[in-house]
Order: structure tokens, then sequence, then C-alpha cells
């Protein structure tokens, strides 16, 4: 899975794939393609012939509803007539099928605004180098994000150690000059006055 719009992901291109080979098998010809053929005026003529509503009839007894949306977006790409009812039941289908929202407003907008009279439709999709060059650099963006997040938290981790360090350390030379108390100044001169007596003696 790459993008999330049309043709941009596995799935989708799964599905053109198969889409395919059923209009092989009708066709009897193992190169056909409606997936950006090389003869393009070809497939249109073949597909408004009769091959788009034969392929419809076989998704249909299959209740492939994600494959009749390929095939009508690879037809609308071709510039292929679709009959109204069959766009009014694709707008239908999309509300029931588990498409990512982009690839639905795109497929929404292009029922509404296809002009069926030849003139191929622009999705506005990545092309699949473009797809994985967006992955790339959204991947990239977000490990690069993470990297600045964790360094900013480790800075203030040094700062907040070395802060607490620093205030042992001040507790400690304040200690060392902390004055004695009086008893304890007291019992060096008990034992000079001991030593003085013996003197005496």
């Amino acid at each position: 899975m790459l993008g999330f719009g049309l043709f941009e992901g596995d799935q989708d291109l799964d599905a053109a794939g198969d889409v395919d080979y059923e209009a092989q098998k009708i066709t009897k010809d193992k190169n056909f393609t409606l997936f950006y053929p090389d003869d393009r005026d070809a497939v249109v003529a073949k597909l408004n012939d009769g091959l788009f509503e034969q392929l419809l009839q076989v998704l249909r007894k299959d209740r492939w509803n994600h494959g009749i949306i390929i095939l009508a977006a690879m037809t609308m790409q071709l510039g292929g007539k679709i009959p109204k009812k069959d766009i009014a039941d694709i707008r239908r289908r999309l509300g029931r099928m588990e498409l990512f929202d982009e690839a639905k407003d795109q497929m929404r907008k292009g029922s509404k605004e296809y002009k069926n009279n030849g003139e191929a439709w622009d999705f506005g999709s990545l092309s699949l180098v473009e797809t994985a060059e967006k992955a790339w650099a959204e991947e990239k963006a977000s490990k690069e994000a993470k990297d600045k997040e964790v360094g900013q938290d480790g800075a203030k981790e040094f700062k907040d150690t070395n802060t607490a360090v620093k205030a042992l350390d001040s507790e400690g030379k304040k200690s060392e000059h902390v004055k004695p108390s009086e008893e304890e100044s007291e019992k060096p001169k008990k034992r000079q006055k001991v030593s003085a007596n013996k003197d005496e003696v």
C-alpha cells in the first residue's frame, strides 16, 4: 500500500489486473489491457462496442463492487462511453465501499463532471513513482520530527540532571562551612584545661 488516491495503492492496481484478465477472456487477447494501453483508440472502440457492458455484467454477477468502480475509472481515463444509468449505479455503490476518502472523492467528482463524449478524464492521481516518492518524503519528514523531539527531550533531561548535580554540589560545599555547635566548640577547651592541671601537678 502506498497512496490514498485511485490507482495509487496495491489494492486498486490488483483490481485493475483482475478486470484486465476478464477483458482478456472476452476479447481472447492475452495482451489486452484497459490500464494505459498502447493503442487507446482501439481499446475505446472495443469498450464502446459492448465490452464495457459485458465486463460490467460479469462483475455485477460476482457482486464485486471494487471491480466495478475500477472498471468505470479505467474507462473514464480512456474516454470510453458509460451509460447514465451505470454512472448512477456507480455513485450508489461508492457509499457502500471500503475505499479511502481521497479515492471516493475523486470518483464522485469524476462521475458528476465526466462529459461522456470521448474526452479522457484525469482523476489527478499520482503515478507509481510519484506515489513512492511522496510516501518516502512523508516517512523521512516523520522520522526527522521524531528525532528532533527525542533530541529535545534528551537535552532537557541532561539539563535537569546537570542542575540537580550542581544543587547537590552546592549543598555539599555549604556543609563544609557550617560552624560547629557550642557543645562541640567547648570540647577542645575542656581538654586543654585538664592538660594544664596535669602540668601543675
